[in-house]
């Protein structure tokens, strides 16, 4: 049963993870009910751990916290290309000030509405989906109207003192480094009990070929090996 919120960020980007985990308690989401990946040694490495593959086929609302810093690091964009890939799950990306609709790159790209945490609306939508797909405690609008006033504020005083990352260093990711970030997202740590046979894997991948464009650059005519027996990871060749 898919009934928890898994938060997906870089570790350099917890702060933000933690004051929507906070927002989301505080408007009565259980604790237990919330996972954020920025455990210590996660972003490490390039293969995702099996507590986040267990967190992950549990979500119901996957939210992505997207940086320059997540951009840079192989095992967000593993990440993010398993969250696409679940499409049983609800993909909410929040996007800080360096990460707008044109500079959103790889599985999750400009298809995706772009959220922000000083936002009201989208506050708002956070809140409606959670409470809509977890339920949790009954809470006053009068509180949620604090909590989402107390998030914006917080979210503002965290702008303000956070090193500030360009834009521009996003879009200039050159075609070398998006051919090494797709090649590392071939292991698209999609575990076997996930999916059903390989013709399903195989149709999905090419029913969303715009999903697989990034700078100009397209995967084409995409085929899956079959999973590897030892590690359960799809490969896109």
């Amino acid at each position: 049963m898919r009934d928890e919120i898994f938060i997906s960020h870089r570790s350099t980007d917890a702060p933000v993870a933690d004051m929507i985990k906070d927002f989301l308690v505080n408007t009565g989401i259980p604790n237990e009910k919330i996972f954020c990946s920025s455990l210590p040694g996660n972003d490490v490495g390039e293969k995702i751990s099996p507590e986040v593959k267990t967190h992950l086929r549990n979500a119901t609302i996957n939210i992505l916290i997207l940086t320059q810093s997540y951009y840079e690091s192989a095992f967000c964009l593993n990440e993010a290309g398993v969250i696409w890939y679940l499409d049983d799950a609800l993909a909410l990306p929040m996007g800080l000030p360096e990460v707008d609709h044109t500079s959103m790159i790889g599985f999750l790209n400009s298809d995706y509405k772009l959220r922000r945490l000083d936002n009201a609306d989208d506050i708002a939508y956070l809140y409606d989906e959670a409470k809509n797909r977890i339920g949790g405690q009954e809470i006053k609008f009068s509180v949620v109207a604090r909590e989402t006033q107390k998030l914006k504020e917080r979210y503002q005083s965290y702008l303000k003192t956070r090193e500030p990352e360009t834009e521009d260093h996003i879009g200039s990711i050159d075609a070398k480094h998006i051919v090494e970030i797709k090649a590392k997202i071939e292991a698209a740590i999609v575990d076997k009990s996930w999916v059903r046979t390989q013709e399903d894997r195989l149709k999905l991948l090419r029913d969303r070929p715009s999903q697989f464009k990034c700078n100009n650059l397209i995967l084409k005519d995409a085929s899956i090996s079959n999973p590897d027996i030892n590690n359960g990871l799809i490969k896109v060749e």
